[in-house]
């Protein structure tokens, strides 16, 4: 069975996730940002994270992971209270397979009601380029 022919699950992350989303996080910025950033660059920036320090963003945040045959494949997290996607990251090894987009999904489900959601403006390849996005109802 080919990757591609693997279905996505979308759920709310537990505590028991954060390894799984450490490693989509790290090995995101390592391998999908690194045409925008230098070695050393990547390396402070992946450096900085622990697989704890998700635990505040979960409590605070609606925190979700993407799976694909059990194993994380991606996590999202949105803040409601600005209407912020805070993030969006895929593990290279699901990278353009949809897992992105069942995220973005799952967000703009959370965000009905909402007439407008909106990103940080980030230039990594790996990440949204979209600053404000309306939503049509």
């Amino acid at each position: 069975m080919s990757m591609h022919s693997l279905q996505v699950t979308v759920r709310r992350s537990v505590a028991a996730d954060c390894d799984g989303i450490f490693a989509v996080h790290t090995e995101a910025i390592r391998q999908l940002c690194k045409v925008e950033y230098s070695q050393s660059q990547l390396a402070a920036w992946a450096g900085r994270l622990t697989p704890s320090g998700y635990l505040p963003a979960m409590g605070k945040n609606v925190f979700l992971v993407a799976e694909r045959n059990g194993q994380i494949a991606g996590f999202a997290e949105f803040a409601v209270s600005e209407g912020e996607i805070v993030a969006i990251y895929v593990h290279p090894r699901h990278a353009r397979q949809g897992v992105g987009s069942a995220l973005f999904r799952s967000l703009e489900e959370i965000a009905n009601g909402r007439s407008q959601i909106h990103t940080q403006n980030r230039q990594s390849s790996g990440s949204i380029h979209v600053g404000l996005l309306l939503i049509e109802r």
